[in-house]
């Protein structure tokens, strides 16, 4: 029996020492060893703002495209449409930082603009968009410039004439018919006057720095108007000639097919919602507005 527990006490250091051993091993975490290692490159927040107008007009684009690359690596950062007002706002993050965002702005009939700019986590980028023209060729467009500030009436024998400097454009057999032609002229501010199938042109209408009209809240102003609907615009054969009918309404009469087509292609391409007069029932002067 002695013997026995003399063994026992024996083992007892060695068995301690490894249980000691063993607990330690346990948990192998260092309480003060060094954090992970932090985000080399933390992800920087962007916003990407502006407005989209039309030019001679000052219209905000509605649903317009706006998108946005790096210039660098030419990797796309946003796509964003313009709401009713014209104004877009994109937000994006990114961790690699540019030199230079390429912002670029589409509208169909109105063409795109293009911005380079410096990069920032703030971007405004305004765009100010033209027209284009409704032919393959901007050339085929017979338009003639004008200063509307410089429009005057003269007398022109027993008739009286609307004049910018030396080039007549208008002949009117009243006075006060002339009177609201010049009015008309120059609170729209029209820059083009342009014509289809001149030399007796069938079709007139007039442009402000190649932009439609919009019509004016002022009914004193367009007394002789009426609603044409440019996507129901239609050519039909009327005898040797041709018109151009929104429905059951005539609109217009060409003697070719060419030029009747051409006239139905512009009054869609400029979206024209009416068409005006100045002192029917033969009138001198006529205009088209949205």
């Amino acid at each position: 029996m002695v013997r026995r527990a003399v063994r026992f006490m024996a083992l007892a250091p060695a068995l301690a020492a490894l249980f000691l051993v063993q607990a330690c091993g346990a948990d192998d975490s260092d309480p003060t060893g060094p954090d992970p290692d932090p985000d080399p490159d933390p992800a920087t927040d962007v916003t990407v703002e502006g407005m989209v107008t039309e030019r001679g007009t000052d219209e905000g684009v509605n649903d317009a495209t706006v998108s946005g690359v790096r210039l660098d690596t030419d990797e796309q950062l946003f796509e964003v449409a313009t709401d009713a007002s014209g104004a877009y706002e994109a937000t994006f993050e990114i961790t690699d930082e540019p030199d230079e965002v390429r912002v670029e702005v589409v509208k169909e009939k109105l063409g795109t603009g293009l911005d380079s700019l410096a990069f920032s986590e703030t971007i405004t980028a305004d765009f100010e968009l033209a027209w284009g023209s409704p032919f393959s060729d901007p050339l085929d467009e017979d338009c003639l410039d004008l200063d509307p500030e410089n429009v005057e009436i003269e007398e022109f024998g027993e008739r009286w004439r609307i004049v910018d400097g030396d080039s007549a454009l208008l002949l009117f057999d009243e006075f006060e018919a002339a009177q609201d032609g010049r009015d008309i002229i120059q609170s729209y501010g029209f820059t083009e006057h342009c014509f289809v199938n001149r030399p007796d042109a069938p079709m007139k209408y007039w442009l402000i720095d190649g932009t439609p009209p919009t019509a004016s809240d002022d009914a004193s102003l367009d007394k002789d108007c009426l609603d044409r609907d440019p996507e129901n615009v239609e050519i039909e054969e009327f005898g040797e000639q041709w018109r151009l009918v929104d429905g059951e309404s005539a609109l217009l009469v060409f003697d070719e097919l060419e030029a009747a087509q051409a006239g139905r292609d512009i009054i869609q391409f400029y979206g024209f919602t009416r068409q005006c007069f100045v002192d029917r029932p033969d009138p001198p002067m006529e205009y088209w507005t949205r």
